[in-house]
């Protein structure tokens, strides 16, 4: 699971299914970071622009547990803002991640893009995202998940057909016209615990 988010929905899913929590890594130049672990049963999660509860200390990027504008006052996160800060992490501190994402992306073989459009103001990621499909000896299809079909849908949908490696997986490109919370199970109010089974959660 590749994410640019900076929030922590994910986090806050995955606690509810008695995940571990943080773990103390060190990425591709060495630098310890507070990065996900890889653990039996969940989902392998790597945050490219950093979190909102990241934070630099000296050499290290250690984790909030809280986040508040009390705990946040005078840290320095670690987010990729838009512009030349998201490419500096993407070759310094998260280095790391970024290459076990390429990896992932060329390994797949199927892709979903879930809200995220491909602008052409995030050039970096973009082209990291295409550069992997098209390199991909695995790829057998994507699937683009941007809400109702809109322009931003069908620009993303072509831009990912002209990056496949074969022409004849270029039908298998889908723009599906759902929104990402349409995918989530049904479940009456009061469900509100999650249990992670197999590759999907289920709630109880």
């Amino acid at each position: 699971m590749i994410t640019t988010n900076y929030d922590l929905v994910l986090e806050n899913l995955l606690r509810r299914t008695n995940w571990g929590g943080y773990q103390q890594r060190k990425n591709a130049n060495g630098i310890p970071y507070a990065g996900f672990p890889d653990q039996k049963g969940f989902p392998r999660i790597l945050k490219l622009h950093g979190s909102c509860n990241w934070y630099r200390e000296g050499n290290e990027i250690l984790t909030l547990e809280s986040v508040t504008p009390t705990t946040l006052f005078g840290r320095d996160l670690v987010i990729g803002t838009p512009g030349v800060s998201k490419q500096q992490l993407a070759i310094g501190e998260l280095n790391g991640d970024w290459i076990s994402a390429k990896k992932q992306l060329r390994e797949a073989e199927v892709v979903s893009i879930v809200g995220y459009s491909l602008p052409e103001t995030d050039n970096v990621l973009r082209m990291m995202i295409l550069d992997q499909i098209a390199e991909s000896p695995c790829i057998q299809a994507v699937n683009i998940v941007l809400g109702t079909r809109s322009e931003r849908g069908y620009r993303a949908e072509e831009i990912i057909k002209q990056a496949m490696p074969d022409k004849q997986l270029r039908g298998r490109v889908r723009l599906l016209p759902m929104y990402a919370q349409d995918y989530l199970p049904t479940a009456p109010e009061k469900a509100t615990e999650w249990v992670f089974k197999g590759d999907h959660f289920l709630t109880n």
